[in-house]
């Protein structure tokens, strides 16, 4: 009997590094899966980074709208070949309408690591000011990452949060849009989420868990 209990012992602690190692595996895959689509801003407001990251869903859903891809957002068209030989890359499109206020001019492109550390470091700093802002909020919230008021839907994409770094998220979407001006149109929906994730970004689209 003493030698079974040894060996159950022995076998359960070998078990253990795997599972714990199979449990990072499964982890990192998620980090991964949930990174964003990086929009870069090229005018108007600058931030650190000067851009966004929106998740890749969100961005699919609103670019299909032609009204995201047309306007001031600096898109290229696809690349056609023409007559001769080689490859002939039409310049970018131009603005199909004047700007609105507060809109800039925004460009989606692959973010490399000094982006993604930047967004990193800057999702740290907003969250201990988010601490300090609210000291009494504890525990975690449920944010819709288009919220409900601009047009979300509570079947729509969400994250775990901090509750206070949620509070002040949530407080910046307030101030792009107050709550009583009805919804905007696909286009000012894009301009907002990321003028208020290049402040308070989603930690879950660059790799960390809050």
């Amino acid at each position: 009997m003493k030698w079974l209990v040894m060996g159950l012992t022995l076998a359960l602690g070998c078990a253990s590094p795997q599972g714990s190692a199979r449990k990072e595996e499964v982890t990192a895959a998620r980090e991964t899966s949930t990174r964003g689509v990086f929009l870069e801003v090229l005018e108007g407001e600058q931030s650190s980074p000067a851009g966004a990251f929106l998740p890749a869903d969100v961005w699919e859903t609103l670019s299909a709208d032609e009204d995201v891809t047309q306007g001031i957002v600096l898109t290229s068209r696809p690349v056609r070949r023409g007559s001769a030989f080689g490859v002939r890359r039409p310049p970018r499109l131009p603005n199909a309408r004047a700007p609105l206020a507060q809109e800039q001019a925004w460009v989606r492109k692959p973010a490399d690591p000094k982006t993604v550390e930047q967004t990193r470091q800057l999702y740290w700093r907003r969250l201990e000011e988010a601490k300090q802002r609210y000291p009494n909020s504890q525990g975690y919230e449920t944010h819709h990452a288009i919220p409900l008021y601009l047009g979300g839907t509570a079947q729509g994409t969400t994250y775990r949060l901090p509750t206070a770094y949620h509070k002040a998220l949530t407080q910046e979407f307030r101030r792009e849009w107050a709550y009583g001006q009805g919804r905007p149109d696909p286009r000012q929906l894009v301009d907002i989420l990321t003028r208020v994730y290049s402040r308070y970004p989603l930690p879950q689209l660059v790799g960390l868990q809050p």
